[in-house]
């Protein structure tokens, strides 16, 4: 009888992983980096946009020494959210402007690796 419910669990949990990766949002933008010695640089990501669009943006990093600052910034450059530095982020951002926006990963005598994505949040408001 045990077996027969452990069994039906284990279906359950299957088919809810399947569903699951069937339709989580996919990444418009994404970036990851790793950097076993200390190194300076930036990374960067585009992607576009509409005014009043929602997106979310994740972060995670694992910092051995050294820096790391996200920032979006809109198409003229200007930073419009400067997320700083996290070991994990999830923030959620909506356009003021339609464009092409930058996600921008600077990273100063780092060493360690991250990653970052950009995802489409919600409906336009």
């Amino acid at each position: 009888m045990k077996a027969k419910y452990g069994l039906a669990l284990l279906g359950l949990v299957i088919a809810a992983a399947a569903v699951w990766l069937l339709t989580r949002p996919a990444p418009l933008a994404n970036m990851s980096h790793a950097c076993p010695q200390p190194e300076s640089g930036v990374s960067i990501v585009t992607f576009s946009g509409q005014a009043g669009e929602q997106f979310q943006f994740s972060m995670s990093s694992n910092i051995t020494s050294g820096e790391l600052d996200l920032s979006l910034c809109d198409q003229a450059g200007n930073v419009v959210k400067r997320m700083g530095q996290a070991k994990e982020l999830a923030t959620h951002f909506t356009l003021l402007e339609a464009g092409i926006y930058t996600l921008r990963m600077e990273y100063r005598d780092f060493s360690g690796d991250f990653s970052a994505a950009v995802y489409r949040d919600g409906p336009m408001g």
